[in-house]
This record gives structure tokens, sequence and C-alpha cells, in this order.
């Protein structure tokens, strides 16, 4: 004899199942959309999708900042000097108004 769920098992598996649901903003549209469209959609919002994309950006912020390491570099710094009625100032923001 071949096991089978009981009736109220498979009513509770029912119960538990999560179909996908179109985002509200959607729903007006949901006789229009395309089977393209829906893909496009399915995989804006699935959780796999998502972090498969997070990784993929990340494997290429990691691979921007391991080639930036063959740019020359920059840097500066200024410093001015300015004297007014015999006293006199070094250093400072040099475009605050004084």
């Amino acid at each position: 004899m071949e096991w089978e769920p009981s009736e109220e098992e498979r009513e509770k598996s029912f119960e538990l199942e999560q179909l996908p649901t179109l985002p509200e903003d959607l729903e007006d549209q949901a006789d229009s959309l395309t089977l393209s469209q829906l893909v496009d959609i399915a995989l804006a919002n699935n959780p796999t999708t998502q972090i498969a994309w997070e990784d993929a950006r990340a494997a290429a912020a990691a691979w921007a900042q391991a080639r930036g390491l063959y740019y020359p570099q920059v840097s500066g710094s200024a410093e001015y000097f300015y004297a007014r009625d015999g006293g006199s100032s070094v250093g400072g923001d040099a475009f605050e108004e004084q």
C-alpha cells in the first residue's frame, strides 16, 4: 500500500504555501502584461536573484578598486599668508572671508 497524505495534511500544506503575487502598482495592468514582463517582474522580486545581483555588483566594485591601484594618485594642499595693518596671519581656510 502506498502512503498518501490525509485530507487534513493536504489542506495544511496549501495553507502554508505562498503563491507569488503581483505588486500592487501593477494590478491594474495584470491582464495586459506579456510573459516577458512577468518574468522581469518575477526576477526583480526574487530574493535569490537580488542576492546574485548584489554579489555581481560587489565583484565589479572589487575589480574596479583593484584596477585603481594602477592609476596615478593626486593629492594637494594649500597655505596662504595674509598681512593687514602690520599684523599677519598664516594658514587657515584660504576661502574664508576676513
